[in-house]
């Protein structure tokens, strides 16, 4: 299979390039970012996604799209709400009329499950629960998808929504500052000090990186026109209890720091991956302990990687 990886140097995106190389796909990917390594067998377009420069280019002789390109965050202010519209909705329908244009057969994109749903009226989350956003960047992405399964009903293009809960793994950016897992883990290995918000007992599930790349692998295979499906582990966890795990596994016993918590930040949401299972062959095998000990291994090699490369 011929695919596009949009967003390709970053977190989900690193991590799904490689899965996809090993299974012997064809794979291109569209950035903005020059400021890391390129990767022998993987062909680069570089520009950006707000204007759509080079999108055209990078879309020619292309099966499937991936997109995982968002330039928003969770705590994005509504001061910053037209932006995100501007750079992500309507740079995702100028794409959607790029491949109807190129003849593209598919797109698979990377939704937020812990943002679109809003306030639960029951747990865990399936895909039939009302949508009320509560953030922008919740009602930017359902917006998106919305628009999604608009053209793979006026078009030829087939579309898959997977909405994701809380990813972490190796290839994070810690500089983002998001993603409890993976920030956690790095501030107690480093010494720093943990900040908080809330009192520890907001409940989220956690995905690792790996099971979310082979949900976005499975649906290459054949889907109804428009599909969408909850990518989850099923499993909630509160935050006090995900520092706990990393406190045992580093051993490390950090100043932790609570603050007041975030209006934008939902009690509890704990997602449902039946349909998942039952329509893409797909399940988590990950689970949550093993997660947490790969990911403090690969910050420690990371770290030790900039040691020798600083000497």
């Amino acid at each position: 299979m011929r695919c596009l990886v949009l967003g390709g140097t970053g977190f989900i995106g690193k991590n799904l390039i490689e899965k996809l190389k090993e299974q012997d796909h064809f794979v291109r990917t569209y950035s903005s970012s020059k400021s890391f390594s390129e990767t022998r067998g993987i062909e680069y377009v570089y520009g950006d996604f707000s204007t759509g420069d080079n999108l055209a280019s990078a879309l020619a002789e292309i099966d499937v799209v991936y997109h995982l390109i968002s330039s928003a965050l969770p705590s994005l202010p509504m001061s910053q709400a037209a932006s995100d519209i501007e750079t992500n909705l309507i740079g995702t329908i100028r794409l959607l009329n790029l491949m109807v244009a190129s003849g593209n057969k598919k797109i698979i994109f990377a939704s937020s499950g812990g943002t679109v749903y809003g306030l639960p009226n029951y747990l865990p989350l399936d895909e039939l629960h009302p949508t009320n956003p509560i953030c922008s960047y919740g009602i930017t992405k359902l917006s998106i998808e919305k628009y999604l399964q608009l053209f793979s009903r006026n078009s030829s293009i087939a579309a898959v929504v997977l909405r994701i809960s809380n990813p972490y793994g190796r290839h994070h950016n810690i500089k983002n500052n998001q993603g409890l897992i993976n920030t956690l883990c790095y501030n107690v290995i480093h010494g720093k000090a943990i900040t908080i918000w809330g009192n520890g007992s907001i409940v989220r599930d956690y995905i690792h990186i790996d099971d979310v790349c082979d949900a976005l692998i499975c649906a290459l295979g054949d889907t109804e026109k428009f599909f969408m499906a909850n990518i989850s582990s099923g499993l909630g966890l509160s935050v006090n209890t995900i520092i706990k795990k990393v406190l045992f596994k580093t051993g490390i016993q950090p100043n932790i720091q609570y603050l007041k918590p975030r209006l934008f930040d939902i009690q509890e949401s704990v997602l449902s991956n039946s349909l998942a299972k039952q329509c893409l062959d797909w399940d988590p095998i990950i689970n949550i302990d093993e997660g947490i000990t790969q990911t403090i291994e690969w910050l420690a090699e990371l770290g030790a990687q900039k040691k020798c490369t600083k000497k």
